[in-house]
């Protein structure tokens, strides 16, 4: 199990890696956007990941860690 700082890390460099590519596209003035929301979309697919197949027992010890 990955801390949520870890997740947010991992996020940004995923979202930075994309501000890179909007902007090597051209997309210079919505770079900060796209790499925004990569960040996003990755923190949640990765929390998605972990929680999904939780019961309530380890749901609520989830809860607790963070």
């Amino acid at each position: 199990m990955h801390s949520p700082a870890m997740r947010v890390l991992g996020g940004a460099v995923v979202g930075l890696a994309a501000t890179a590519m909007a902007v090597s596209l051209g997309f210079r003035w919505f770079s900060p956007l796209i790499g925004w929301d990569v960040l996003a979309a990755t923190y949640m697919a990765w929390t998605w990941a972990v929680i999904w197949s939780y019961d309530p027992a380890q749901t609520a010890s989830h809860a607790e860690f963070e």
